[in-house]
């Protein structure tokens, strides 16, 4: 916490001084601020940290929505059973029906 601080002040009288940012980055990276660390990454140019902590950020997010994800999947699952599976063989079931009375008449 303390180096970050330093690294601010830092990178307030040296905009340009990427290491300012990446050291920035870190420091909120080990704090679990992701977010924030994606912008000091981005700031520093720094791809590697960049690309750890978006994949953080999106485990995170995931961690946050499993719950939505597998109802929508489970959704998107059930309607397509529906839509290839029991429709077409209930429909198949009805047309047999509909032949058998014809038949019958």
């Amino acid at each position: 916490d303390e180096a970050a601080v330093l690294w601010s002040g830092v990178a307030e009288m040296n905009p340009q001084f990427d290491l300012a940012y990446i050291s920035m980055g870190d420091a909120a990276y080990r704090q679990g601020e992701f977010d924030t660390a994606l912008e000091y990454y981005r700031r520093g140019d720094y791809r590697l940290g960049y690309s750890d902590a978006r994949e953080q950020t999106r485990a995170q997010w995931l961690d946050d929505n499993i719950t939505l994800v597998l109802g929508v999947l489970l959704v998107i699952v059930l309607l397509l059973t529906w839509s290839l599976v029991v429709k077409p063989a209930v429909e198949r079931r009805q047309a047999r029906i509909a032949e058998r009375k014809k038949g019958v008449r």
